[in-house]
Order: structure tokens, then sequence, then C-alpha cells
């Protein structure tokens, strides 16, 4: 899962906007996660170059990671926090099936 910053940071204050508590980078389990764009341009992007050492690796972005329950399970405990769903947009214009980025999990 490729996963940013500021795409977590709006999926909490949507969450705080519905009187739910946020949630951390943790819930998702990203693999990367990118910090300077804005809130979910990674769901949009087809390919990500990662300095490392004297070059870059590049990554292919396959396809929006599809919506499950990890969200909504402390990942220290192991314990679901009793949220109704993943989906913090459940129910509104950006309520996609196809998945994204942080955008479509955390109700």
């Amino acid at each position: 899962l490729l996963a940013s910053d500021a795409s977590l940071a709006e999926v909490n204050t949507r969450l705080e906007a519905r009187g739910k508590s946020q949630i951390p980078m943790n819930r998702f389990r990203p693999n990367l996660v990118i910090s300077g764009c804005d809130p979910f341009a990674e769901d949009s992007w087809s390919r990500i170059d990662v300095a490392a050492g004297n070059g870059t690796v590049s990554f292919g972005v396959v396809k929006p990671c599809a919506r499950c329950k990890m969200p909504t399970i402390d990942q220290s405990t192991g314990v679901p926090d009793m949220r109704a769903s993943a989906c913090a947009t459940k129910g509104t214009v950006d309520d996609d099936d196809e998945g994204g980025g942080p955008v479509a999990e955390a109700e």
C-alpha cells in the first residue's frame, strides 16, 4: 500500500467532523508513506521513484488498495475499535468501491 501523510491528515479531519476519533498510519499497514504531496494525490499515480543510495528505484503503482477492515483494528492489541466500517466517506460522493488510498478507509 502506498499512502501519504496528507491523505491520513485529511481522513482524520473527516473522521473528526463525523464525531469519530483519529487513527494512526499503522492502521493502514502501508509499504511506503509519502510526504510533500496533496491529499490523495497517490491515488492517481502510476509510478513512483524512490531515492536509494546514489540512484533511484522505480515502482509501478498497479491499482488502488481495496477496502478492508484493517483500519478498524488496533495494531498494538489486535482488537477491533468497534467502528461500523472501514470507510470514512461511506455514503458520500467520495464513496468508491474501487478503494484508493486512505480516502477509502477508516470510519
